[in-house]
């Protein structure tokens, strides 16, 4: 690559990447996307067992397991959706998303109170990832796995 494509590609690359993280909530938390309103609306029902090993048991279990994607967990509910109970249900997308962003959610929610106040309020980083306008378990899902696209994008 010559140094003039790296000089495009180093402007371009931030470029889009702002451009990308901006606009998280582009509908408004409408959930109008119905791929990323189903892999959130799924991802509402995985909890990581506690404690771990206590629980292993259960999460290795398919008919009770919180990280089958595959069936609704008895229990199972999260604020602003309606989840239903102990039932199959299709799942066709990959795992590997759908546990990622929930660990990545949980890990914004931990540190997200200690990080919010040293950051703009306004800024998509604060308000949406790290759940500065205490949005709901599907929203902050949904904030947090748009983010994690930014960078594969």
């Amino acid at each position: 690559m010559t140094r003039p494509q790296r000089a495009v590609l180093a402007l371009i690359l931030p470029a889009a990447a702002g451009l990308w993280l901006i606009g998280l909530d582009w509908d408004g938390f409408q959930h109008h996307h119905p791929d990323q309103r189903y892999i959130a609306w799924v991802a509402t029902t995985i909890e990581f067992p506690s404690p771990v090993l206590a629980s292993l048991r259960t999460a290795l279990d398919p008919i009770t397991s919180n990280f089958n994607p595959f069936r609704r967990p008895i229990g199972a509910g999260s604020e602003g959706i309606v989840v239903l109970q102990d039932r199959p249900r299709d799942f066709a997308s990959g795992h590997v998303p759908l546990y990622l962003g929930v660990a990545a959610t949980r890990a914004a929610e931990t540190v997200g109170p200690a990080l919010r106040p040293f950051l703009p309020a306004g800024w998509s980083l604060a308000r949406d990832v790290l759940n500065g306008a205490d949005r709901v378990e599907v929203d902050r899902l949904t904030a947090v796995g748009r983010a994690l696209t930014a960078p594969v994008d």
